[in-house]
């Protein structure tokens, strides 16, 4: 009995404790309480009384819980609210930096002194240049070709600052393409984009609108074609192979290949004609001197070890490998470059000579501007003539070759039948 008494104040005790200092009451502690420990203690009388000072000390840590700050309840507490409505929030309070905390420094929203309401003062950026092109002159196409040009230059400079290159200085000036555009007039003149370096600002300069119109129509074509390749174009593919093959032709009309054993006779007739038809249509071209060995010449600088001196390769079709016949090929080769030399001498143009006999020479011809053409082997028409009238000239002239030969063996064989006939009759 006493035990279960005792538990139960105890339980009693625990429960009003709880209540007062608003804690949850835990039950875990009920079985520490009849642990064993406190089984084998003894019966203490005093714990069951509770004395004033107990009290007391119950009472002043109820006091303190419930004294506790709750920031929640402070906050929404309708007195404190209200009053603050009438004062009004102090100057250097936390709401009022938090009210000016921000990029640009604002003044506390509220009624001033003479009773009218502050706006906060923002600050006015500087005002930016507004780009404008305009478009008054010249075609579609020409307008398409400028707004090309202007979209590279926006892709290298976005505040489209360049370097223009003045038409009649030739000054390079910094400028501006929004003035430079508007003040072209594309009926008469256009601008190019020229190639710059990488993180320099964009060269522009004035050309013909032709020449604005032709570079605009090649970037066209070349993006086509780059698009029709990546398809898979066949069409496409064959005439890249047809450009890459004239351009190559170009480059080897470029060139003019004689060898060393070229004879007197050719040299004089049918290379001295092919010179004097370059010179007549006003070509730069390159004359190499060299063995046949070699089909392409090499640039200089390239193919030292091929390129040794004269030794018995270039005369392997003699029978005798000595002395005597280098010293015969040396004097041939002689010959031969002084002959060149005096047809170059007595036609309209300026030649230089670089290179040995022993291995080969390179002479490069241009013509000359200012002199008069003189009375070559090819006639003046001829000279003036395009290639294809030429092609069609000799196709014509064989044609009528042909027929002169078919006439020649018809009347052989008239002839013939005719004395056979006759032969017949004196039989």
């Amino acid at each position: 009995m006493l035990r279960q008494n005792r538990a139960g104040l105890l339980l009693v005790r625990k429960l009003h404790c709880s209540v007062v200092v608003m804690k949850p009451f835990d039950i875990s502690q009920l079985a520490r309480d009849n642990s064993s420990e406190k089984r084998n203690q003894g019966f203490n009388i005093e714990s069951l009384i509770k004395n004033r000072m107990d009290l007391e000390t119950d009472k002043v840590v109820s006091e303190n819980a419930t004294a506790a700050p709750n920031r929640f309840a402070t906050m929404f507490d309708k007195e404190k609210r209200q009053a603050q409505k009438k004062t009004g929030p102090r100057r250097n309070s936390e709401s009022t930096h938090h009210h000016n905390a921000g990029p640009y420094p604002k003044k506390p929203y509220g009624k001033t002194n003479s009773g009218s309401k502050t706006r906060p003062e923002i600050k006015t950026r500087p005002h930016k240049r507004v780009v404008r092109f305009e478009f008054k002159t010249g075609s579609d196409q020409a307008q398409a070709a400028l707004k090309s040009i202007i979209a590279k230059v926006h892709a290298l400079s976005t505040n489209y600052k360049i370097k223009f290159i003045d038409p009649v200085s030739g000054e390079v000036k910094l400028s501006n393409l929004v003035d430079i555009a508007n003040s072209t007039d594309l009926r008469e003149a256009g601008l190019q984009l020229l190639p710059c370096k990488e993180g320099d600002l964009p060269s522009i300069k004035k050309v013909s609108t032709r020449e604005m119109l032709k570079l605009y129509s090649d970037e066209l074509a070349a993006e086509k074609e780059k698009a029709l390749l990546q398809s898979g174009s066949v069409a496409a593919q064959r005439a890249l192979n047809q450009r890459l093959k004239s351009e190559r032709k170009k480059s080897a009309a470029k060139l003019l290949n004689i060898f060393w054993n070229i004879s007197l006779g050719d040299l004089k007739n049918q290379k001295k004609t092919e010179l004097a038809n370059r010179l007549c249509k006003g070509e730069t071209f390159t004359i190499y001197l060299k063995r046949k060995g070699r089909e392409v010449a090499t640039p200089e600088g390239e193919g030292d070890e091929e390129s040794e001196t004269l030794n018995m390769y270039d005369i392997r079709r003699s029978l005798a490998h000595d002395e005597d016949a280098l010293n015969i090929e040396t004097q041939r080769r002689e010959l031969i470059s002084q002959q060149l030399f005096c047809i170059l001498d007595e036609m309209p143009c300026t030649y230089e000579v670089e290179g040995q006999k022993e291995n080969k020479l390179k002479v490069t011809v241009s013509p000359r501007q200012d002199a008069v053409k003189q009375s070559i082997s090819p006639s003046s028409e001829e000279c003036t003539l395009s290639a294809k009238d030429l092609k069609k000239q000799r196709q014509l002239q064989k044609q009528k070759e042909r027929e002169e030969l078919l006439k020649l063996k018809k009347q052989e064989k008239e002839d013939n039948l005719d004395s056979l006939y006759s032969f017949k009759i004196e039989d």
